[in-house]
């Protein structure tokens, strides 16, 4: 089975914890200490492969118990954007087509 890296960007709200990535149950990342940029919005960029025909993307902050899940299918997307609020996860798929549009920003 054919895979594509797909970029995970950890962006708001993030001091410090360790968040761990999965795609379809099996862990493929695992980063500690992500801290947000207060500059930038981002705290961190992770490339985790993915089948190219589409996977569940799971994301865990064990420290806080938060967990978010996306079904993605890399063809459809540029990256993925996940953001921290309140200790609940977000994850949100930005497509090709929403990258290219203005402006850029993380929202």
């Amino acid at each position: 089975m054919s895979k594509v890296d797909v970029d995970v960007h950890l962006t708001r709200r993030f001091s410090g914890e360790s968040i761990t990535i999965f795609v379809d149950g099996r862990e493929v990342a695992s980063v500690d200490d992500v801290e947000t940029d207060m500059r930038t919005g981002v705290a961190r960029v992770v490339s985790v492969p993915v089948p190219a025909s589409g996977a569940i993307l799971r994301v865990e902050v064990a420290g806080l118990g938060a967990t978010g899940e996306l079904a993605i299918k890399p063809s459809d997307m540029k990256f993925v954007v996940v953001s921290l609020r309140n200790d609940q996860l977000k994850l949100d798929p930005v497509t090709k087509e929403a990258y290219l549009s203005e402006p850029r920003g993380y929202a």
